[in-house]
């Protein structure tokens, strides 16, 4: 418990001490630029394509396991009546 009370604490002043230096924390040119410039433009359309693929991804995902679920209770529905 009191490795966890030290890491805990290293970790407060790690973040109070990036807190107080703003440069570390300042985004880059292209973040707080010019938003009409067309590198602040293409950012934009990378994080969007990247964020649409990505959900892309996890609805593929979630709709798997949606028809794994289906798939069983069916089976189980189909068990369940072969057995009475």
């Amino acid at each position: 418990m009191g490795h966890s009370r030290n890491r805990q604490f290293l970790i407060a002043v790690c973040a109070a001490i990036l807190v107080m230096i703003p440069r570390v924390l300042s985004a880059c040119p292209s973040c707080y630029g010019n938003p009409d410039e067309a590198m602040t433009q293409g950012m934009n359309f990378a994080i969007l394509s990247l964020l649409g693929i990505t959900g892309g991804v996890l609805a593929a995902f979630a709709a798997f396991f949606i028809q794994l679920r289906r798939r069983a209770r069916s089976l189980q529905h189909r068990l369940t009546t072969l057995m009475n």
